[in-house]
């Protein structure tokens, strides 16, 4: 995901911060919705990144 953000012009820097985001964003979102702390999968991290995208295109 990271190089993905750098390959598209961002410094590495900025891809990292934007990658971290996006990774804990889609915790987040698992986690109130319906998941907890306790039995979230990196595969559910996965899962959530295009509602991630989404979300921040709705806002």
């Amino acid at each position: 995901m990271v190089l993905a953000i750098v390959m598209q012009g961002q410094s590495i820097f900025e891809g990292l911060c934007n990658g971290c985001y996006l990774h804990g964003k889609s915790a987040d979102l698992a986690v109130s919705t319906n998941h907890t702390v306790h039995d979230l999968l990196a595969t559910d991290v996965i899962t959530g990144i295009p509602k991630v995208f989404k979300s921040l295109l709705n806002n």
